[in-house]
């Protein structure tokens, strides 16, 4: 989607011909939620970068799953096999 890539990758490219297109794309709640969502699961980014996340399993990737209510659940309810 090109609200989530432009928020993360280059904000710069969010000029007013750009707002005048995804306006025309998507309702004023659909721009806030996707601007909301992506911030929300971007926060890391810097994080990731430094070096200086923890990671939940370090011996493995870390399993993401969402409950009923739609939550992202972290590092739970996943038994690795190897």
């Amino acid at each position: 989607m090109d609200v989530a890539d432009a928020l993360v990758t280059s904000p710069e490219r969010i000029d007013v011909a750009f707002r005048d297109r995804v306006r025309g794309e998507l309702s004023d709640a659909e721009i806030v939620e996707v601007t909301l969502d992506t911030l929300a699961w971007s926060q890391q980014k810097v994080m990731v970068a430094l070096g200086t996340h923890a990671a939940v399993d370090p011996d493995g990737p870390t399993p993401l799953d969402f409950d009923d209510g739609g939550h992202a659940v972290v590092g739970q309810g996943w038994e690795r096999t190897v």
